[in-house]
């Protein structure tokens, strides 16, 4: 830790490759959660409430931030507000991504079979189909089964007893 204070370096922590995204160590002890993009911008993921604490130090460092949306785990892919976005890393594609009505706010993801590099994207979250409860499983067995018409003759006997 003292060569990673002295250079000025953040280590990566156990499950986390130099270099890409992840956790990492600063000098005193404490861990925080970067996703790199394909413009090697390291961002820094936090939830709201870490953003409202240090959100003055990061308008000081200029700090690129991912604030994770209040229903979106920290460091998973979900919607995220930007800021702090370097110059000069807006392409095209991006500029396309559709936005919510917030501004700054958009889908992020990373590359899981890779280096896990981070980027936008306008693909929405897949919405798991609901699994049917009990209830709606004994209502729909019910009314699958068919019941056999009585003929003609079993309602006669039925009615004379």
């Amino acid at each position: 830790m003292k060569l990673a204070r002295e250079a000025g370096v953040m280590v990566a922590c156990k499950g986390t490759i130099q270099g890409q995204s992840g956790y990492y160590m600063d000098y005193d002890g404490k861990v925080y959660y970067f996703g790199v993009d394909k413009y090697e911008t390291w961002w820094q993921i936090v939830k709201p409430n870490d953003f409202e604490k240090n959100k003055r130090q990061f308008e000081l460092d200029n700090t690129p931030v991912l604030v994770a949306d209040p229903l979106t785990k920290a460091g998973h892919p979900g919607f995220y507000r930007e800021y702090h976005r370097p110059e000069g890393t807006d392409d095209e594609i991006r500029k396309h991504v559709k936005k919510s009505s917030a501004s700054n706010v958009s889908w992020w993801e990373y590359d899981k079979e890779g280096d896990r590099t981070w980027y936008p994207t306008d693909k929405k979250k897949k919405k798991k189909k609901k699994q049917p409860g009990l209830m709606s499983l004994l209502f729909s067995s019910a009314k699958e089964e068919k019941r056999p018409e009585t003929t003609k003759s079993e309602k006669k006997e039925r009615s004379y007893e």
